[in-house]
């Protein structure tokens, strides 16, 4: 079972955003209130919460490496993107 790749080895992030019954909720409207924001941080939080509570400290610390590693991925792409159209702009 691939469940981070698809069969030519694309990393499927997006995929399962947008897939997911909690972002197709919050785009119903393609409105995203700060309510919204709210109900997701809970939910993130408490799944957090049960990873804590359900996989040992070796499986934590690579849990927490990838998200920190995914946070890096996602933090440098839009500062390339804010570089890009500063240049455009330029």
């Amino acid at each position: 079972m691939n469940v981070f790749f698809d069969e030519n080895g694309m990393f499927r992030l997006d995929e399962m955003a947008t897939k997911s019954q909690s972002f197709q909720k919050i785009m119903e409207d393609e409105i995203v209130t700060d309510e919204e924001i709210v109900e997701q941080t809970e939910r993130v939080h408490e799944l957090f919460q049960r990873m804590e509570k359900s996989f040992s400290p070796e499986q934590l610390e690579l849990i927490a490496d990838s998200i920190t590693q995914l946070a890096v991925l996602y933090a440098i792409t839009q500062y390339q993107q804010l570089q890009e159209f500063n240049n455009f702009k330029n």
